[in-house]
């Protein structure tokens, strides 16, 4: 027999090989994750991001998941070999390249971590059928849905701005500002259980329940479903947040608004339920019997075309991604204001040293202020993260003053911010966040930019004054002034 006929007769009968099979899956799968070393360090902080409640929501879909593939870990088992199925590589190099774009162009950690959800299912269809892989995939695509939903002060910070949006052609003004709505009747705080994260993961998690419970298919269709189902329930979300807001300060009727404020939010939800499920009944079911894939197995691999994949994966590692913003401590501790304003540093709160340490790479100084008889306190925060900082309203409230007015308004020639009237206008507060290109009064705004990487370092300016005065008070010019021209020294 010559050597090209026995080459031939050999590549019709390799055996397969567990241990070479497994060696490929550790290399492929190590080379994922050194890929996604950053993304891995932002799922190492997701639980002090998180709250209890959507970890256990998301614990429970992986659960799902987990217990799907034991129930046909036989065949996982049986069929564990490498293929190099188109689909699967798409999804895996598409991931891992739709991340680096994305880093480029936002930073927003749960969408890349979503990806990589995404790419390390498309990595384990390359050594699992593809039928078989393919019933799990918009399962996978839900659970990466799933973890969108927790996006920190995102969520509240829309619906504050939809219901905003919606009483202006009213004549309603209302101001929001990250979980707040302030009228000129009053200030209505969107909480965590109005703010539509919980009804997103309870939602969600129902419609997968549901779904395994009616035996239904998780094809495109569902898929849509699943969306839907997302949408009604951030509208039904608005619509009650918004009925509460016009029983209470625009109709003057607190006591309806606080009966009607949990049954409205448990009827909304479960009726949006209702309507997911009448949905679902037409995606269609699992057929009974499993159909038998009668086709000849695919031939394993060669293990250059593996190596070959690895080292793709490897390179793509070595593609730049945008640097994290750094803040100089030095220039920012060495702050100081023109010679009438005299300051004290004091020290932060407790709940303002909880919050500010929990973020690495954060300045925070606060001081009290005199000039020419006008007195009070300022807090600036610098930070290169949005998570560090937060509408300055939110803590005034906390600390027992009370929000009578909130307008967006130009503080000074180069100030864009909010002004507030306190306790029966018997004080004022301002605040701004400033850039190096902006200032700004809008946390939203804030947020956004940094999250468009249009900039990446923010400084929160914050200043309670002891008197009533008015935003052209010379006093109150000449300080605002100061610190925003202070600020922007720093950043140069």
């Amino acid at each position: 027999m010559n050597i090209d006929g026995r080459l031939g007769t050999s590549e019709a009968t390799t055996p397969e090989i567990p241990w070479l099979n497994g060696l490929s899956f550790l290399g492929l799968f190590t080379s994922w994750l050194y890929f996604n070393r950053a993304t891995l360090q932002w799922f190492s902080d997701v639980p002090s991001q998180f709250s209890r409640f959507n970890l256990c929501l998301l614990g429970a879909a992986f659960l799902i998941f987990a217990y799907q593939a034991w129930k046909q870990r036989l065949r996982l088992l049986k069929s564990f070999s490498p293929r190099l199925h188109p689909l699967p590589l798409s999804i895996l190099f598409g991931s891992a390249i739709a991340a680096i774009i994305w880093q480029w162009n936002f930073d927003l950690e749960p969408l890349t971590g979503a990806l990589f959800i995404l790419g390390t299912y498309g990595l384990i269809g390359l050594f699992l059928p593809l039928p078989l892989w393919k019933k799990g995939l918009t399962f996978c695509g839900a659970i990466a849905i799933l973890l969108l939903t927790g996006l920190g002060p995102l969520p509240r910070s829309f619906i504050a701005e939809i219901v905003e949006f919606i009483l202006k052609p009213f004549h309603i003004q209302a101001i929001s500002s990250e979980n707040i709505l302030v009228l000129d009747t009053g200030i209505a705080f969107i909480d965590l259980p109005c703010s539509g994260r919980k009804s997103l993961w309870a939602g969600s998690l129902f419609l997968l329940l549901a779904t395994v419970f009616e035996k239904r298919q998780m094809n495109l269709r569902w898929f849509g479903l699943y969306i839907g189902n997302l949408l009604l329930l951030l509208s039904a979300n608005v619509l009650r947040i918004l009925s509460l807001v016009i029983f209470t300060y625009v109709l003057k009727q607190p006591a309806i608004a606080e009966i009607i404020h949990v049954p409205f939010g448990l009827m909304s939800f479960v009726t949006v339920c209702i309507i997911t499920w009448g949905l679902l009944r037409f995606i269609p079911q699992i057929p009974t019997t499993e159909s038998v894939d009668t086709k000849a197995p695919q031939k394993p691999s060669k293990l250059i075309s593996l190596f070959s994949v690895g080292l793709a994966v490897i390179g793509l590692s070595f593609i730049p991604l945008p640097a994290h913003s750094q803040i100089n401590p030095e220039s920012f501790e060495n702050l100081a204001l023109s010679a009438p304003i005299q300051t004290e540093t004091i020290s932060l709160n407790s709940p303002e040293q909880k919050f500010f340490a929990t973020y690495p790479g954060v300045v925070t100084k606060k001081k009290t202020f005199e000039i020419d008889g006008l007195t009070g306190s300022m807090i600036w925060v610098m930070s290169p993260t949005w998570r560090a900082h937060h509408a300055p309203e939110l803590c005034i409230t906390a600390n027992g003053y009370r929000v009578n007015h909130m307008e967006s308004k130009t503080l000074s020639a180069n100030i864009s911010g909010r002004w507030l009237s306190l306790n029966q206008d018997q004080q004022n507060a301002a605040y701004w966040f400033q850039s190096p290109q902006q200032t700004t009064g809008n946390y939203l705004h804030r947020l956004w930019s940094e999250i468009t990487r249009e900039d990446d370092q923010w400084t929160m300016v914050s200043v309670l004054f002891d008197q009533a005065v008015t935003p052209d008070n010379p006093q109150v010019q000449t300080l605002l002034t100061d610190i925003q021209g202070a600020i922007a020294s720093s950043f140069s």
